[in-house]
């Protein structure tokens, strides 16, 4: 597989965990820029605040979240760093 075709994926993959996380989110009755928000702030780890308390089902989906959302952050990152020894992917991470 080419290295193009590995941070293709990779980034795919975290779109994936956002598309999925602020569906989840949206089920739990957020609007949809809350539930960007804050899926984008649990995935990353910033944590800066809920939108709104959660539940129980919305602390589960959250945990959840947090271990595929960090899993396949770190993994994307991981990928577009060790591509980036190619000099035509260095735009991966300048």
């Amino acid at each position: 597989m080419s290295n193009f075709r590995r941070i293709q994926l990779a980034l795919l993959a975290v779109l994936a965990v956002v598309i999925a996380g602020s569906i989840g989110y949206i089920a739990l009755g957020f609007s949809l820029l809350d539930a960007v928000y804050q899926t984008v702030t649990t995935i990353t780890t910033v944590g800066f605040r809920e939108v709104r308390p959660l539940g129980t089902a919305g602390k589960i989906f959250t945990i959840v979240l947090i271990l595929a959302g960090v899993g396949t952050a770190l993994y994307a990152f991981s990928v577009c760093r060790a591509k980036t020894r190619t000099p035509a992917l260095t735009w991966c991470f300048v």
